[in-house]
């Protein structure tokens, strides 16, 4: 069998545009909920944003027919960025009852939640406001396929902010704790009996040295007065700042305490004779 090149290079094309397919990224949509017992707003809503896009994503339109089937799905997903809720569904004010479930039932602060309706005087806009925490209030005539897009692109710009900012304080705390333990892990190295003290007198931190003067484990005495856990001449030492000689357990030691606003870094250092 005799194979052309124009066959070849085909053949080699065909595995590129594969590879070009698979080592391309798929960015996921943004997750709106659309909550309205009118099959005819789905619909609209669908078709004024079908060309949507924010950030190179577009959206993935979800829908709920009432209040009760959205908190379901609220349940069932961690994703949702945007709700367009109706207020009036299966009550007047199901809506209203749906978007306090939201924040103070499942706890979800960080979805937008943009509520709709198509009898503003119904629920006026500043009463609604101030009693629940939604992000827009808008009457249905008033959104024109550009007003909802707008409206949209604000509240995703809201949702990735605030997503941001969780992440950034998760982050925070995961370097927090990770450089406790680095410091921990420092003052362990040390010789010299390290100890710090919180402005009641409990122990907040101190070194494997400073235990093994004590005689006891670290966890029997971090978080405790150090009265209880100390000679009393030490602990009667540590009430001022700068240094003093004291006498413990047949010896001598020099202890050196900083004060600060919070705390009390102390340092036990044995004197020469």
């Amino acid at each position: 069998m005799v194979t052309s090149w124009d066959d070849d290079d085909d053949f080699l094309l065909d595995d590129e545009e594969e590879q070009a397919q698979v080592d391309t990224p798929i960015i996921a949509p943004w997750a709106m909920l659309v909550v309205d017992d009118e099959v005819g707003v789905h619909d609209v809503t669908k078709l004024a944003l079908k060309r949507f896009s924010y950030q190179g994503r577009g959206l993935e339109f979800i829908s709920a027919f009432s209040a009760k089937e959205a908190i379901e799905i609220l349940k069932a997903r961690d994703d949702i960025a945007l709700i367009l809720l109706d207020v009036v569904m299966e009550t007047d004010h199901a809506g209203l009852d749906c978007a306090r479930q939201i924040r103070d039932d499942l706890g979800n602060e960080n979805v937008r939640i943009v509520l709709r309706t198509g009898q503003p005087g119904q629920a006026p806009e500043q009463d609604v406001i101030l009693a629940y925490d939604i992000n827009d209030y808008r009457a249905k005539t008033e959104l024109t396929a550009e007003r909802l897009f707008s409206t949209v692109v604000s509240a995703l710009r809201s949702y990735t902010d605030i997503t941001a900012l969780e992440e950034y304080r998760e982050d925070a705390y995961g370097l927090l704790a990770q450089n406790n333990q680095t410091i921990q892990h420092l003052i362990d190295l040390s010789e010299t009996a390290l100890f710090q003290l919180g402005r009641d007198d409990h122990i907040q931190r101190c070194n494997l040295a400073f235990a093994k003067l004590m005689g006891k484990e670290m966890k029997e005495l971090v978080g405790f007065p150090l009265r209880k856990v100390a000679p009393e001449v030490l602990s009667n030492a540590c009430i001022g700042e700068g240094q003093t000689s004291i006498s413990m357990n047949g010896r001598s030691y020099l202890l050196k305490t900083q004060q600060s606003d919070l705390n009390r870094c102390c340092r036990l250092v044995v004197e020469s004779n």
